[in-house]
């Protein structure tokens, strides 16, 4: 009974990174609400299809992402992906309150 239970504590901690990495690919399409969305045309298809696009992005885009990493340090990456998510959410949002 316990190494049933031992073998399951790994897979329970990719749920839990597998659950948080889908939760924050869901927290920034909560900038727009309902009101914007709707006055943008866009509904539910809309939002699934945005996710999947960014995980096809993301496999895509892996290997440059990695390179510049590797090539500029860590740090410098990471600073320049919150300056281009910030400036992406900033962006979205003009779009977003300028439709009337």
């Amino acid at each position: 009974m316990l190494n049933r239970v031992m073998s399951v504590v790994p897979l329970f901690k990719f749920i839990i990174l597998t659950f948080f990495g889908f939760f924050d690919l869901g927290l920034p399409l909560g900038t727009f609400g309902p009101p914007d969305v709707l006055r943008l045309g866009f509904g539910p298809k809309m939002i699934l299809t945005v996710i999947g696009i960014e995980s096809i992005v993301t496999i895509v885009s892996r290997h440059r992402a990695s390179t510049i990493c590797d090539e500029n340090g860590a740090r410098r990456t990471v600073f320049a992906g919150l300056i281009a998510a910030i400036l992406a959410a900033l962006f979205l949002r003009g779009m977003a309150v300028g439709v009337n």
